[in-house]
């Protein structure tokens, strides 16, 4: 019985077979990036491995997961047997870390769940009065503000935006989440998602825009996620206002607080 592990992240080989005893802990620490042989630990075991007690693995303040990451722990001729208990230290709000076994090896994989903010955004259509994109990254009332563009016809937005994203992995689930108002009743705001197998848009929620006080817009895509990210995990979400009802004021104002994606 007893620990095994290192003081600090490295490798220990062993030569030849490794049974790891009911009553033992193996204890490993992830730091860094995880990426590098001296990031985490790693026990490399030129044999076989029986494995029947515990794993211990702390995952240290400077480590900083990205969503699918998948770390290799142990690496062996061969593997049998299962943990006795699993522990994992220090993982951040929204970061998921499972262990997992295969015939010779023992991986760590991370699971990123929480809010993606946009990359980059056009303004395809309308006039920008206030802001920058860092505006739309938090629910803070610090806005991107817009007028109203010139439109050829009933079908375009007379403000139009195009966020863009990139997601890590590949999400089991994905959420768009708007909050914003208008200076004015009467518009309605549509949310579209780009679909990279169609090359084209879908439309994704449509509802009355709020007036002068923000409303929050929680729109779950519930199926064909993977037509919505492309195979860099790129994501993109349009935006359009239009005039549906009776507006007290032109040019109106559109304010846009908050632009996210939601992953799990």
């Amino acid at each position: 019985g007893g620990t095994v592990g290192t003081s600090e992240t490295g490798l220990l080989e062993i030569a030849g077979d490794f049974f790891h005893q009911e009553n033992s802990t193996l204890m490993m620490q992830v730091d860094g990036d995880g990426s590098g042989s001296f990031e985490h630990d790693q026990v490399l075991v030129n044999g076989t491995v029986q494995l029947n007690g515990a794993l211990t693995v702390e995952l240290l303040p400077d480590f900083a997961p990205v969503d699918g990451q998948v770390i290799s722990l142990l690496q062996s001729d061969a593997l049998s047997g299962q943990f006795s208990d699993i522990t994992i230290i220090g993982a951040a709000t929204g970061v998921q870390a499972d262990v997992e076994l295969t015939a010779d090896t023992v991986n760590l994989v991370f699971t990123v769940v929480g809010d993606i903010p946009a990359s980059d955004f056009n303004l395809f259509r309308g006039v920008q009065l206030t802001g920058a994109l860092a505006d739309s990254f938090d629910s803070d009332d610090s806005y991107l503000t817009f007028n109203p563009g010139f439109v050829l016809n009933s079908s375009e937005a007379p403000v139009w935006l195009i966020f863009d994203g990139t997601l890590s992995g590949s999400p089991s689930s994905l959420g768009i989440v708007v909050e914003s108002n208008a200076g004015t009743p009467g518009l309605t705001l549509t949310t579209e998602a780009f679909d990279f197998n169609a090359m084209s848009y879908d439309v994704v929620d449509q509802q009355n825009e709020s007036f002068n006080t923000d409303s929050v817009k929680n729109i779950d895509i519930t199926s064909g996620i993977p037509n919505y990210i492309d195979g860099s995990g790129s994501v993109r979400t349009r935006l359009g206002w239009r005039q549906t009802g009776f507006t007290i004021n032109f040019p109106w104002e559109v304010r846009l607080d908050q632009l996210i994606w939601n992953v799990n």
